[in-house]
């Protein structure tokens, strides 16, 4: 799947390069799409085995480190 998925955005690239219109690079754009979701899915997937295995506090542990990841990459707040 990566390497579709890199052959799809070599595509977009290269249309870009070229100077295609811009409704003809969105339209090479769109076929990352399904690679995309096919590596999200096998993601997905993955995470769910090995979460499966942790212990109730493992689990725990690891949505700690979770939020605590989140608050460090969230957008800054504007006030």
């Amino acid at each position: 799947a990566r390497q579709k998925l890199r052959q799809e955005r070599k595509a977009v690239e290269s249309a870009i390069q070229a100077g295609k219109p811009a409704a003809e690079v969105q339209q090479i754009a769109k076929n990352e799409g399904p690679v995309l979701a096919n590596i999200a899915g096998m993601r997905a997937a993955a995470f769910a085995k090995f979460y499966a295995v942790l212990t109730p506090a493992q689990q725990q542990k690891l949505a700690s480190l979770h939020q605590e990841w989140r608050q460090r990459h969230a957008a800054p707040q504007r006030g």
